[in-house]
């Protein structure tokens, strides 16, 4: 089969796909408003023009074996993000059927063509700023310019988050405090024994800092102001490996003043203090598998990791998943050296 006939075959099926979703998502419990539905159209109609414009290396490259399992599982892991709560764990028990699960794999479907999109338009974006760096004449004059702004870089992207976090943490003073917070609240001021419901180590993590504050709104600050910091940081990195800074600025507001940012980081909740520690190791660990040798070379980022990787596994019940992954990983590594 040609491959444009076989590119118009995956086009039909992706419409058919984004149709039965669209028009059946009420009664499957997925209830999409117009705004949903008016991206995922728009998403579909990019994502089919770039299908026909790819280049025949490009489609090489993820034609192959070990590529298409992995963009399969990616796949299936943004189906159950976008619907796996609404399709199966909306009730007191997981409900599994044949037509939920037939929706599913149609999502699954309709993800990898997205999945493909923005694929494409990180490679272009990283070409770019490749293109950009190397088409400086004067790379030691680059390296000077961004030795000399990177604190500037850091300190305005930091500045940015905690004005716009401030200002919401201000309006919903002392911060969103559910049952859940205050059952653990509680267990922190030693009122209540201390009990496994909720992760013992963030307890003893609040208990320390009521020695300063008891009240609450003092330990969701400081999630929000280390939130902003490593957010500063990772931005910072990106910057020295040829981020602009406009784009950084842009962005920085933009998460800023995205509701699930902000609404989720002045809550007193284990969920988001895990959120930072996930984002924190999974950082560490996309610097590890860029460059081991200039990794290992500073001890702190040795030390930075065990303590994101034990904060991930202490503070929710389910932070073992990744701390396997990551031993699993580590295993591999070693075994990886020992050949060598």
């Amino acid at each position: 089969m040609k491959r444009n006939e076989t590119k118009k075959i995956i086009t039909i099926l992706f419409f058919l796909c984004l149709y039965y979703l669209l028009f059946t998502s009420n009664t499957l419990g997925l209830y999409l408003d117009k705004v949903s539905m008016i991206f995922f159209l728009i998403l579909t109609f990019l994502s089919t023009y770039a299908l026909f414009s790819y280049s025949e290396e490009f489609i090489e490259k993820y034609t192959k074996k070990k590529n298409w399992i992995f963009i399969l599982l990616i796949a299936m892991l943004m189906a159950f993000i976008i619907a796996g709560q609404p399709l199966f764990l909306n009730s007191v028990r997981i409900y599994i059927t044949l037509k939920k699960l037939l929706v599913y794999f149609l999502l699954v479907l309709w993800c990898i063509p997205v999945e493909l999109y923005l694929l494409s338009l990180l490679e272009q974006t990283s070409l770019k700023i490749k293109e950009k760096r190397e088409s400086k004449k004067n790379v030691k004059k680059r390296v000077e310019e961004i030795e000399k702004q990177k604190k500037k870089v850091f300190w305005m992207t930091f500045l940015i988050l905690t004005t716009v976090w401030t200002i919401v943490f201000i309006g919903m003073f002392p911060g969103t405090i559910t049952s859940d917070s205050i059952d653990q609240y509680l267990q922190a001021l030693g009122q209540w024994n201390l009990n496994n419901a909720h992760p013992v180590l963030m307890t003893l993590m609040i208990r320390a800092t009521t020695i300063i504050s008891k009240n609450p709104a003092f330990f969701i600050y400081l999630q929000i102001l280390f939130f902003a910091f490593l957010i500063s940081f990772i931005l910072t990195f990106l910057y020295k490996k040829g981020l602009s800074k406009k784009a950084i600025y842009i962005f920085s507001f933009l998460f800023a003043i995205l509701p699930s940012s902000y609404l989720l980081i002045v809550s007193l909740w284990k969920d988001v203090i895990y959120t930072i520690a996930l984002l924190w190791m999974t950082y560490l660990l996309f610097r590890l598998c860029l460059n081991e040798k200039e990794f290992f070379q500073k001890k702190i980022n040795s030390i930075a990791f065990v303590v994101a990787t034990m904060l991930v596994a202490f503070f929710r019940h389910n932070g073992i998943g990744p701390f396997l992954f990551v031993l699993i990983y580590f295993i591999y590594l070693t075994f990886k050296k020992r050949k060598k």
